[in-house]
């Protein structure tokens, strides 16, 4: 999500665990943080081409319309598990 706030100028980091080949046991616990499902996100106005805090690379706006964020969440899943293929349940935002 800090893509779509930002317009791509911040990404979030990868999220994997390599073993360094430490003989030694690792443990990782992951922490995911969600929204509530019916935020609204879209590009924050500092972050548009021109906007103070813009990147000056770039020239457009890569997400242009806001989008529910239980809508992102499931167009995610479906992307990873192949869920839904076919379906659309875009919400019409004001």
């Amino acid at each position: 999500m800090i893509a779509r706030y930002t317009n791509r100028t911040f990404h979030s980091t990868l999220h994997r665990v390599v073993h360094a080949g430490v003989n030694q046991d690792r443990y990782s616990i992951p922490f995911f943080f969600d929204m509530d499902a019916d935020v609204v996100v879209r590009v924050l106005p500092e972050f548009m081409p021109g906007g103070k805090l813009a990147n000056p690379e770039v020239q457009e706006v890569y997400f242009p319309g806001p989008i529910v964020f239980e809508e992102h969440l499931q167009n995610m899943y479906n992307s990873t598990y192949g869920a839904g293929k076919g379906r659309s349940q875009r919400r019409e935002l004001e």
